[in-house]
């Protein structure tokens, strides 16, 4: 029969589809005729048969057994017979498989064997099979015959053991027979993952115990181990059909990781390496085997994937373990057969661990990862391999998979040269082949987007596919469609480079009900690389937040775990706190009641029962420790209608005129005093020294009749030994003269005064009597500050807590760091204003009834006494005394009162809102303390004492500082009244008829106030006296300097000392030796390396090997010494690197004619010539597309990437950035990085220096250090070696008593900083610009400055320490660190310590300045600078020129003499006595000759002649101290103090006459000259009063002209003085 098919084509190619043979089963022949028909219809043709090849026929295949149907154990016989080829070529090949049929209904094909022979011997998996066998011939036609459906049964356990199935396996492999190798592995995998004893599978493995999970993954390892490696030794697979079953194999191995977690486990490092070198063994045979087309290869891929997911699967699971290993490799790290590499690890999160399991888990992983590494790149060779052998029977394609039906995908395609006639195909769960696929195109039609041809494909038209996806790239020939293409159509030999990123694009919400992310309702429209547009059918919601989360409490939990056996820290802590504040308010009551007293009205001992007008006088004593007074003090006060006798104050006890105090008396007078004007206080200075003087700050009079005050703003010393040395003063009302304080002084009374009153703490022990505010109220809203900060804290505490190593300081064992303090400071922040309204409300709130004026009180107790003592019985008595008030019917002014006050309930209220807000603070706090543990819980209270203490040390007094500035500028608050004085009745007084009627006294009449006598004195006593005071007074002073001054030094010479660590010595003279003296070469050490041959042997093997810890001297692994160098000591912070530094291209040019021979050089080296640039490998400029542009050690990078900085050699100065190559990882790796660099020729002609740098930490001895290497590349050929190894202690011991002691040292050497800051600022003001032209405070001001900036580095260095210290914990001291800037700050640090500690010995000189003998040195050198400066010049001159004869002459030969400088310092030397002769005299014949001279003229003439010099003024200062007195015997006064001390001596009573008599005003000459006429007399004394002040004694003419002239003025002793401009009173005066 024929038929014939017109393909209707006019093209140069056809294609006949397989389904033509279908189509035509009874064609057995088929003929292709080509007919060609020309223009002019001549007609020819071609045609060629083709004959269809039959499969085999005529046979059968059965199956029997004779032992059962037991898997594994059970012999199954397959036998085929009678099969014959129809064209007679012969049988090739029996390809036995089954089908499997799972109980998830699921049928598996799975390939069991390929053979020649008619039967086959096997074994069978558990299960239920459909056996087949494929029969073929030589053409690949085959015939499917159904054997038989076998089920085989499961052995017990007791069988299988008796089975041996590992001689079994040994035997099979030692035979060679693959065939039964490969069924039996996977007959017994089967086995195993279907039996009970050997079940792994999550729920079966989590319900046994940790030692039955052990033994059977020791079992099942050591199993697959042997397996593996039996079949990684067997022969190579040669057909498909072998390839299949090798394949499938493996992949029933390694499957059992794919199956269950534990399943990694039970595949090994060695296990893991068999089975990839098998699968790469499978894949090498494949270019050998012969196939049809790529379909054949389907069966391989997928189990060659399936083997490969498994591995890696495997490796990932390892490496997030944390239970369980596989038991083979913890016995390969147990007996140390695993690669330990002790550098530090290339991973900066991974922590060292301590404990033997740790650390073999450690290893394990970390061979994991070398091992991952380098299977991920055999795998991919893997993957290239079939790769390859499929794009010779198809298309290039990549995989990929969506799990969304609404997601979409983009390819993205970058060919690297012309997309002409590339197609692009994708398909579903296939690859994609002419006629079966999805989408296809054309690459060079794709869209063409951000420099790639794009496909999108949206879920639309994806038809909301889901799972394996492959894309794939063929070459087509001639004109085919691509849509409508054969296998023919594609070019085989298609080979191109392009660039392939596939993405899957998806659109999502949170859906809150699911708690998941969900894309229902969504799909993706349309994408680019950087958008995605997507479509829905709802809106959802979104939100966002930058607040800190509020710690929640669980309330459930608590009733369950609120006991105090689990909670003891939280419990004490509480019970401790409520026990302290109860003693503090029992202790605050007390002292309120002392107060109380303290601060009551007295009436002065003089007062008249007769005198009816009533004056409260309140005296306020200064804030120096030398104010308080119990000497006689007198006072007169001066108005406009009368003035006062004098009055003297009651006698000192210990509660009045201490330090700080407001002492108030009541004083009555017959009448009014109208406005007051002048006020002469005086005393006796009876009192015992020091408290014969009284510092005066202010005196305020309260008229009570008329509700008027009076201030007089002292501000004074009343003292011999302070200041002018006056005991009587007089002062003028501050209400009628203007403010004249400046702001120091404004300044001084606000800082005392907010200090006492604002503190509040401080204020609770320092509260001024005057205050309302008492110290239990204190005390409470210090408690409340206290319960609400720990409040505040525990809510936003950060559960997971503080580093240690962050901790900068400890207060015992609580750590305090910069964290710390700046939380403590947000939450005194929160706080301020609370606290500051309830102090506040406790200052201002008025009480509820006033009471009545103690003044009232105290006047009518005293005039009691009076009438008591005249006689007058009591009842009359009482009744007299009384004070007469008006009454309720007559009129009563209304008086302003002087404070403004708050309502009297705000104070109740004020006590409710501390008791609410510290009881649900207690409660809350509480609360988080059970939920958070007791660990949490401890680390919680170390933050919290932070805020405690940043609130005692810092904030309260930035707060005192504050209201004090603010009070000093514009704010000036009124101190002269207090806030009890609203808490009285103000008095209703009735006022006598005559003082309505008062006259002012006669402004022509001398007043009372002037014409007091007072203290008088004789005068030589009083000056000898005075002199005598204050000279004690000084040496005083001086001694207290001295001694503090000695504490100081003291102070710093701790803090020195602690600089001065010996052990940093020997830890670098540990690494000179180590790293420099220790031979390594034949030919010596390493300052004797001359080339890059020897450096780099250097760098490959001393290097390397002495920075990690290599195995011990038994061969065993060094655990747990990860980090460490080979000193095992030593732990690196970060990595070691070399560091080059080069010069640039072209920076010099060879001159003529050498030019001509020579073409480059590379230049002399210098800062300004070094190579920035980025090259490729051996130095050639980069290329982007170049592959040898990879290497990254040919990259420049800057110092700020580095963070290092310039560095000075012994030839010259280097840059901080450079070329570098890092030497972390595997030393392995590394060392074969440096053979690759040294190929490339990383060091070349034009390499300058190299660096090895790296950073090391001791923990034993607390010391960081820095080591650098220099090996300088000479210009002129060799290598110069230069080293640095510097030693720091950067961080504190917690535990350590010394550094205790150091950081409270550093702590006080800041105190006084501030202090001697303060004091020099004083002398600045007080001296101006003397101050500068003063030797002595020169060294002062450079002390103060250099302190300054030590405690600036000190903190510089802290922040800097912090944070590498933090970045160090961060990264487990495995990234990249460096410590070079701590370090130099160190060094400035440590140097200028030096600098103070040299300039404060020196100052001891000043100190001692008391003895004449002191200042020896100074006038010598003073005296003899003259003749001194000249000489030196001359020295100069001529010691230079004998250098530079040196230089010239020796530095060829000398490299003493290399160098002017160094010429110099060799000279200077030599002057010394240190030379070597013999060299100078093999240098040059000269050099007997120069030294000679060179000797005589400088060590013996010109350095005789500087001694004469110094030595003749030394003479002539010696003779002149001869004469001279010491201003101040010191030992003297001491041995003097000393006594009295003891009482061995008596104190003296530096007395004062005290005269009350009035001096005679009468207007008289002396002598015979007559009486003066009235008016004139009257003229003299207003002149007197106005200008004078009354103090001229116009009665005795001489005394006039005296009190004129100026040096009578000079010599007469002031009585008393009239202080216009009150002024501070500083300690120091």
């Amino acid at each position: 029969m024929f038929a014939g098919f017109d393909s209707g084509t006019d093209g140069v190619t056809v294609s006949i589809s397989p389904s033509m043979f279908v189509l035509n089963p009874l064609s057995e022949q088929f003929t292709v005729r080509l007919t060609i028909i020309t223009s002019d219809n001549r007609i020819g043709f071609s045609q060629i048969s083709i004959k269809k090849n039959k499969p085999p026929i005529g046979g059968n295949c059965t199956i029997s057994s004779d032992n059962g149907y037991y898997c594994l154990m059970s012999k199954f016989m397959i036998s085929c017979d009678k099969w014959q080829d129809p064209e007679g070529i012969g049988i090739a090949a029996y390809n036995f498989y089954y089908l499997e049929h799972t109980i998830e209904g699921k049928t598996v094909k799975a390939a069991m064997a390929s053979t020649q022979q008619i039967s086959l011997s096997a074994v069978l998996p558990y299960g239920n099979f459909s056996l087949y066998v494929e029969v073929s011939d030589s053409f690949g036609a085959f015939t499917l015959c159904f054997v038989s459906n076998v089920s085989t049964i499961m052995p017990t356990k007791e069988m299988v053991n008796a089975y041996n199935t590992s001689g079994i396996l040994a035997s099979l492999s030692t035979a060679g027979d693959s065939i039964q190798l490969t069924m039996f592995i996977k007959a017994l995998n089967s086995l195993t993952a279907n039996a009970n004893w050997s079940d792994i599978s999550d729920n079966s493995f989590n319900q046994k115990n940790l030692e039955e999970q052990q033994a059977i993954l020791a079992e099942l390892s050591d199993s697959k181990s042997r397996q593996l490696q039996s079949l990684k030794n067997s022969a190579p697979p040669s057909s498909i059909a072998e390839v299949n079953v090798f394949s499938d194999v493996l992949d029933s191995v390694v499957s059992v990781v794919l199956g269950s977690q534990a399943g990694s486990m039970t595949v090994g490092l060695d296990a893991r390496e068999d089975c990839l070198t098998s699968l790469e063994k499978t894949a090498h045979s494949l270019p050998g085997i012969t196939v049809r087309s790529a379909s054949e290869y389907e069966q391989f891929v997928k189990s060659s994937l399936n083997v490969m997911t498994a591995l890696m699967k495997g490796m990932n699971a390892i490496l997030e373990t944390q239970v369980l290993l596989p038991p083979k490799d913890i016995q390969a790290a147990a007996d140390g057969a695993l690669d330990y590499d002790g550098a530090v690890p290339d991973d900066p999160n991974m922590a060292i661990p301590d404990n033997v399991h740790d650390i073999y888990k450690q290893s394990i992983m970390e061979s994991t990862k070398r091992q991952s590494i380098s299977q991920l790149k055999r795998m991919n060779a893997v993957v290239e391999t079939i790769n390859t052998q499929v794009l010779s029977k198809l298309v290039t394609g990549q995989t990929f998979t969506t799990r969304s039906a609404s997601a979409g995908y983009m390819i993205a395609i970058q060919p690297s040269s012309t997309a002409e006639r590339l197609v692009l195909l994708v398909a579903h769960e296939m690859f994609p082949v002419p006629g079966k696929f999805l989408f296809s195109g054309l690459v060079g039609e794709l869209p063409f987007i951000a420099d790639y041809r794009t496909l999108f494909i949206d879920s639309d038209t994806n038809n909301n596919r889901t799972g394996r996806f492959v894309a794939g790239i063929g070459k087509l020939l001639n004109n085919a469609h691509p849509s409508n293409f054969t296998r023919k159509d594609l070019d085989e030999k298609f080979a191109t480079n392009y660039r392939f990123k596939i993405t899957i694009v998806g659109c999502y919400f949170y859906d809150e009900t699911q708690t998941q992310w969900s894309a229902m309702g969504l799909k993706v429209l349309a994408a680019n690389a950087t958008h995605t547009k997507c479509g829905t059918n709802h809106l959802s919601q979104f939100g966002s937040g930058f607040l800190p989360t509020v710690n929640e409490v669980n309330f459930d939990f608590l009733t369950a775990n609120m006991g105090f056996i689990d909670n003891s820290t939280l419990y004490i802590t509480l019970i401790l706190l409520f026990v302290l504040f109860i003693i503090a308010m029992i202790w605050g009551h007390y002292k309120d009641k002392k107060d109380v007293e303290r601060r009551g009205v007295i009436a002065l001992p003089d007062n008249k029962p007769e005198d009816k007008y009533i004056y409260e006088v309140t005296f306020v004593t200064g804030p120096d420790s030398d104010a308080p007074c119990e000497s006689q003090i007198y006072f007169i006060a001066s108005g406009d209608y009368d003035e006062t006798e004098v009055r003297f104050l009651p006698k000192a006890n210990p509660n009045l005129y201490r330090r700080y105090d407001r002492n108030t008396f009541v004083m009555t007078t017959s009448r009014p005093l109208g406005p007051l004007h002048y006020l002469r206080v005086f005393l006796d200075n009876r009192g015992r020294l020091p408290y014969d003087s009284w510092q005066l700050e202010r005196v305020v009079f309260r008229d009570l009749q008329k509700f008027e005050q009076y201030t007089f703003e002292t501000n004074a010393w009343l003292a011999l030994n302070r200041g002018d040395g006056l005991v009587d003063r007089t002062f003028l009302c501050a209400n009628y003269n203007e403010d004249v304080s400046t702001f120091s002084q404004k300044m001084y009374v606000n800082v005392n005064r907010n200090a006492n009153q604002d503190h509040i703490w401080m204020s609770v022990f320092l509260r001024p009597i005057g205050s309302r505010y008492c110290r239990k109220e204190r005390i409470v809203v210090c408690a409340t500050f206290l319960f609400v900060s720990m409040l505040l804290n525990a809510m936003f505490y950060e559960v997971e807590g503080e580093s240690p190593i962050d901790a900068y300081a400890f207060v015992g064992p609580v750590p305090i760091s910069l964290s710390q303090m700046f939380k403590g400071m947000i939450a005194i922040m929160l706080l301020l204003p609370f606290t500051s309204l309830l102090g506040a409300v406790f200052k201002r709130a008025r009480p509820r009834k006033n009471i009545r004026c103690q003044a009232l009180d105290a006047i009518e107790k005293q005039r009691k006494k009076q009438y008591i003592a005249k006689g007058l019985p009591e009842e009359d008595a009482t009744e007299k005394s009384k004070v007469s008030e008006k009454n309720e019917e007559e009129p009563k002014p209304k008086v302003k009162p002087a404070l403004k006050c708050l309502p009297w309930w705000t104070r109740p209220l004020g006590w409710v809102a501390c008791a609410v807000a510290m009881a649900g603070s207690v409660f809350i706090v509480w609360s988080y303390g059970i939920t958070w543990g007791e660990i949490t819980t401890v680390k919680w209270f170390s933050s919290f004492f932070t805020t405690f203490l940043v609130s005692i040390l810092v904030s309260q007094w930035l707060k005192v500082a504050f209201a004090s500035c603010l009070g000093s500028i514009c704010c000036s608050p009124n101190h002269s009244v207090e806030d009890i004085d609203c808490d009285e009745k103000l008095p209703q007084l009735k006022e006598d008829e005559t003082w309505a009627f008062m006259s002012p006294l006669d402004p022509s009449t001398v007043r009372k106030v002037h014409r007091v006598i007072g203290a008088t004195h004789d005068v030589d006593k009083t000056n000898k006296l005075s002199v005598k005071l204050t000279k004690n007074r000084d040496m005083k002073f001086i001694v207290r300097g001295i001694i503090i001054y000695c504490v100081f030094l003291a102070v710093l010479f701790i803090i020195v000392n602690d600089k001065t660590d010996y052990n940093a010595f020997l830890l670098q003279d540990n690494f000179k030796t180590v790293f420099i003296d220790r031979p390594y070469f034949s030919r010596g050490r390493l300052y004797e390396l001359r080339n890059t041959d020897q450096f780099w042997r250097y760098a490959k093997s001393t290097i390397m090997s002495l920075t990690r810890a290599q195995r011990w001297y038994n061969g065993k692994t060094p655990y747990g010494l990860r980090g460490f160098l080979d000193d095992r000591a030593n732990r690196m912070v970060g990595y070691p690197i070399l560091r080059q530094i080069r010069n640039s291209r072209f920076v010099c040019s060879v001159p003529y004619p050498m030019n001509e021979t020579i073409e480059e050089c590379t230049g002399m080296r210098n800062l300004l010539l070094e190579d920035d640039q980025d090259y490729c490998a051996s130095w050639v400029l980069d290329d982007p597309s170049s592959a040898s542009c990879k290497y990254p050690e040919f990259r420049y990078q800057t110092a700020s990437e580095l963070k290092t900085f310039t560095t000075v050699g012994r030839l010259g100065t280097y840059g901080a950035g450079g070329y570098v190559i890092r030497l972390n990882g595997n030393q392995d790796d590394v060392i074969a990085r440096l053979d690759q660099l040294q190929k490339v020729q990383w060091i070349d002609k034009r390499s300058r220096a190299v660096f090895l740098e790296f950073s090391v930490y001791n923990a034993n001895v607390n010391l960081f250090m820095t080591c650098v290497i220099l090996f300088e590349i000479n210009e002129g050929g060799g290598m110069i070696t230069k080293w640095r190894f510097e030693p720091v202690r950067l961080l504190r011991l917690e535990s350590s008593l010394s550094d205790n002691l150091v950081r409270f040292c550093e702590l006080l050497f800041v105190g006084s900083t501030v202090f001697f800051t303060l004091r020099q600022l004083w002398e600045i003001k007080k001296q101006r610009c003397g101050y500068f032209f003063k030797y002595w405070n020169i060294a002062e001001l450079l002390l103060v400055s250099f302190s300054w900036v030590e405690i600036a580095l000190y903190i510089y260095k802290m922040l800097l320490t912090l944070e590498i210290a933090d970045e160090f914990n961060q990264t487990k001291g495995n990234a990249y660190l460096r410590m070079d800037q701590p370090v130099l700050v160190d060094q400035y640090y440590t140097c200028i310590l030096g600098i103070i500690m040299f300039i404060s010995l020196l100052k001891l000189i000043k100190l001692m300045q008391f003895n004449k003998r002191m200042d020896v040195l100074a006038l010598t050198i003073s005296l003899c600078w003259d003749e001194l400066s000249y000489f030196l010049i001359a020295f100069v001159i001529i010691f230079f020129a004998f250098s530079c004869l040196f230089f010239f002459i020796f530095f060829l030969n000398l490299p003493e003499f290399s160098s002017i400088l160094s010429a110099v310092q060799t000279s200077f030397s030599m002057m010394l006595g240190k030379f070597d002769f013999d060299q100078m005299q093999q240098a040059n014949s000269l050099s007997p000759l120069l030294f000679f001279v060179f000797s005589v003229m400088n060590s013996m003439i010109l350095v005789n002649i500087m001694l004469v010099i110094i030595l003749k003024a030394f003479n002539e200062v010696k003779v002149d101290l001869s004469k001279r007195e010491n201003p101040y015997e010191v030992m003297d006064y001491m041995w003097d103090t000393f006594k009295k001390t003891l009482v061995l001596q008596p104190n003296e009573i530096n007395q004062v006459h005290v005269n009350l008599n009035m001096r005679d005003h009468v207007v008289k000459y002396a002598g015979g000259d007559g009486d003066l006429s009235d008016k004139l007399g009257q003229l003299l004394q207003h002149v007197n009063n106005v200008y004078f002040d009354g103090k001229l004694d116009v009665s005795n003419s001489r005394a006039m002209k005296a009190a004129l002239g100026a040096d009578a003025q000079k010599r007469r002793m002031p009585v008393f003085q009239h202080d216009a401009k009150p002024r501070t009173i500083f300690f120091s005066d």
